[in-house]
């Protein structure tokens, strides 16, 4: 990225302006393999519901910008600075099915849901139910999804009973 250094100038000129109430700024944290690592750490509940932390790493150099969210100790975002084209993992995530239907299948009523649910797993869906997402990157970007059987077994589900 041509103009990564004109990113942090910015945000170092801004940081001493964003209260700590909402985020607090540990710039020029570290520095590895030329780069530049910035920790903002957001005082937002919610966004720490959403991904899982309240850490955002920023990483700098002349060609470069880096942006992870993740752990306070930045063990990601110092990785990637120090891959030289070894497998780096980038963005991962996994998702319960079972808790993710109810919320954007409003079509189908909560007692069908439920039906599906136990039809499926029986009484306990917990790890059985899960798609995993990951994108590493390296030498070259390799995108996986994985799903579980069962997973599939209730999506599918969940798609006939919308038909009905």
């Amino acid at each position: 990225m041509k103009e990564a250094k004109a990113v942090e100038k910015l945000l170092l000129k801004l940081a001493p302006f964003i209260p700590e109430d909402e985020a607090k700024f540990d710039l020029l944290e570290d520095k590895v393999n030329g780069v530049s690592l910035h920790r903002v750490t957001l005082m937002n509940e919610e966004q720490t519901k959403k991904f899982g932390t309240d850490t955002v790493w920023l990483g700098v150099s002349d060609s470069l910008l880096v942006v992870t969210l993740e752990a306070k100790d930045g063990k990601v975002i110092k990785g990637i600075v120090n891959a030289d084209g070894r497998k780096v993992p980038m963005v991962g995530g996994e998702v319960a099915v079972s808790r993710l239907i109810p919320l954007v299948e409003k079509n189908l009523s909560p007692d069908r849901a439920k039906k599906l649910l136990a039809d499926t797993f029986g009484t306990d869906a917990a790890g059985k139910d899960t798609f995993t997402l990951s994108l590493d990157g390296g030498d070259a970007l390799t995108l996986r999804l994985s799903a579980k059987g069962k997973a599939v077994k209730y999506l599918v589900g969940v798609d006939k009973a919308k038909k009905e």
